[in-house]
């Protein structure tokens, strides 16, 4: 029998595609604290190359990137077949109900509106690493 005890595990990629980049280094600076490997960039074009060259465990999407709408990045990665899979946390701005609607419909998989609790994006975090690796 194996003991799992000391399997050491990879850690956890997250790819962040957000332009403001206050958030980003606040993200990056947290979610390495808490032992995840980090990648971020601000363009869409960018996060879409990335994702889909080395897709990661989880994307921290912008509702708005540098070069196109956030939600536009949303779709992309759902209809590519090595990233249609990967968990998708929307952050965007306070909004309505029916910016948040949008979202989901776009196909992320949980959305955070700004400005948030950093325990929160960590707890909804493991709760999407967790659906996708139980």
């Amino acid at each position: 029998m194996m003991n799992t005890e000391h399997v050491q595990r990879q850690p956890r990629r997250v790819l962040i595609i957000h332009s403001q980049e206050p958030l980003i280094e606040f993200l990056k600076l947290g979610l390495c604290y808490e032992g995840f490997q980090v990648e971020a960039v601000a363009e869409g074009a960018t996060g879409l190359a990335a994702a889909s060259q080395e897709p990661p465990d989880l994307v921290l999407l912008g509702h708005t990137v540098a070069d196109m709408d956030g939600l536009e990045v949303c779709r992309s990665l759902r209809s590519r077949l090595p990233t249609r899979n990967l968990p998708i946390l929307l952050l965007a701005p306070e909004g309505e109900v029916r910016d948040r609607v949008i979202g989901l419909e776009a196909g992320a998989d949980d959305y955070l509106t700004i400005p948030f609790s950093f325990d929160e994006l960590l707890a909804r975090t493991h709760v999407l690493l967790r659906r996708r690796h139980p």
